[in-house]
């Protein structure tokens, strides 16, 4: 009789471990296939803005001559194509989070919401890296103080546009992340 309950007991310890772990992979394997994902977007981003630079073998830094050529609104030439770039970039994200609608199961949801989050923090990322470059322009004199203040501002409100989208994004699926 002893041997009996030994035996049910080890039995039921032993499915209820099981499903446990089970539960947990899944969970492990969405991270993780939300990660690849964010990982395959990053590298489309990344080829795209290499066929866009052309053949370019110089960078991006156009005024190596030291000589900066501004605009109206204070803005190198060397850096209006980025800002531009990245302004587009901003918009057309906040506009497909404002045209998303949560459908489908639960996890459909969830994959849609972290399908437009990891986008959003791509193009936070590389507005980052953006203002890093200007900055490090501005600290070596090729970029004045003017022109310098002026594209933070940009940033800064393109940034802001990102945050709202964001908020609006986790609001929409009810996901606070």
């Amino acid at each position: 009789m002893k041997r009996k309950r030994i035996i049910t007991a080890a039995g039921l310890t032993l499915v209820l471990v099981s499903s446990v772990l089970t539960g947990c992979s899944d969970g492990h394997e969405d991270k993780l296939e939300d990660k690849v994902e964010k990982l395959e977007q990053q590298v489309t981003d990344l080829e795209r803005k290499n066929a866009g630079t052309g053949s370019d073998s110089n960078g991006t830094d156009s005024n190596a001559s030291g000589a900066d050529t501004q605009g109206q609104d204070g803005s190198t030439s060397a850096g209006s194509a980025d800002y531009d770039t990245l302004k587009s970039a901003v918009e057309a994200a906040a506009e497909k989070v404002n045209s998303a609608a949560p459908s489908g199961t639960a996890a459909e949801q969830r994959e849609q919401f972290y399908t437009l989050k990891n986008e959003l923090d791509d193009i936070d990322h590389q507005l980052d890296l953006y203002d890093d470059n200007l900055e490090n322009e501005y600290r070596s004199g090729s970029l004045d103080a003017a022109a310098y203040r002026q594209q933070e501002k940009d940033i800064d409100a393109l940034e802001d546009i990102l945050d709202t989208a964001e908020d609006k994004l986790e609001v929409l699926f009810g996901i606070d992340d």
